[in-house]
């Protein structure tokens, strides 16, 4: 549909008319959802170049269309050029919007994630420390956007391995949304997923086990067997029992979820290269009573 309403736009109103390049940044939108990453990273530089000429580097077009594609380097793993992309949002949405701005405060918090994939943690938790600061004083404690990026401080903490700072913003989240959004949400569930994933590292072992236990199950039953996230539950819990000598069990749980994961993470992703090895080690500890222990941190799920 949106690439007959491109065709027709361009027809009838020519290839730089506004509202054909809007058309072309919505099917781009539209292409990146679906993980069509490479068709969505041509066509939004084509909408940035054009509205650079049309419009001048400091419209909103333009800002937009470099949020866009910044967005899309980044599901990419090209994040040296997503920073770059989004150092120049972030200085141009303060200058012209003002730094209270929301679109201003979103481009500090998609570079402060951006940071934190960079491996600049310390970077990453005090620009997050601004944006949470801001969101406080125009959203309030309770909106979506100040709990997801609690959330990503959070997790950008126990990166650092402050890990009881962690758990009681963890504890926050998980609160403010089985208030908000209520337990069978799946904010919800990822809230309980790190929660209990950030507790485990904390040597809270019972604790974390019983409740990526009751994330799993209700994983289960709300995503769906094969969706992402109720792959990484799996995971994580097949690495706590491992990690407590219950071979049988985590073999039982990687087996279960190894096809799933190839067919949906493919066999060349994180997600499935990890636990692979993971259950390579567990069946030759197995077979020869081997006490090597499989050294690997928990997946906690950035947002």
């Amino acid at each position: 549909m949106e690439r007959t309403v491109l065709s027709l736009k361009q027809e009838i109103l020519g290839p730089h008319h506004p509202e054909t390049i809007a058309a072309m940044g919505n099917l781009a939108d539209t292409l990146g959802l679906r993980g069509q990453w490479v068709e969505a990273e041509r066509m939004a530089r084509e909408v940035l170049s054009v509205w650079l000429k049309i419009d001048g580097e400091r419209h909103p077009d333009r800002i937009g269309a470099m949020n866009t594609l910044a967005f899309i380097l980044a599901e990419r793993d090209q994040w040296i050029e997503a920073e770059k992309i989004q150092q120049e949002v972030l200085a141009l949405s303060s200058d012209i919007l003002g730094r209270d701005h929301p679109n201003a405060i979103k481009a500090m918090n998609s570079l402060a994630v951006t940071l934190g994939n960079r491996g600049r943690w310390v970077e990453a938790e005090a620009m997050l420390r601004q944006v949470l600061t801001l969101r406080l004083k125009i959203l309030g404690e309770q909106h979506s956007k100040t709990i997801l990026t609690k959330s990503q401080l959070a997790i950008t903490l126990y990166k650092c391995r402050r890990l009881d700072e962690s758990v009681m913003m963890q504890q926050e989240v998980l609160a403010l949304r089985l208030k908000i959004r209520g337990e069978r949400h799946p904010e919800t569930l990822l809230a309980r997923h790190n929660l209990a994933a950030t507790l485990y590292d904390c040597d809270q072992v019972d604790n974390a086990e019983q409740m990526q236990r009751e994330t799993l199950a209700l994983g289960r039953e709300i995503l769906g067997q094969q969706h992402p996230r109720t792959l990484d539950i799996s995971y994580n819990l097949s690495l706590m029992v491992y990690r407590q000598n219950q071979l049988e069990e985590a073999e039982t749980l990687l087996q279960e979820t190894m096809e799933l994961r190839i067919a949906v993470f493919g066999e060349d992703h994180t997600h499935t290269r990890v636990p692979q090895e993971l259950l390579e080690d567990i069946v030759s500890k197995r077979s020869h009573n081997s006490i090597h222990q499989y050294r690997t941190h928990q997946f906690l799920v950035r947002e």
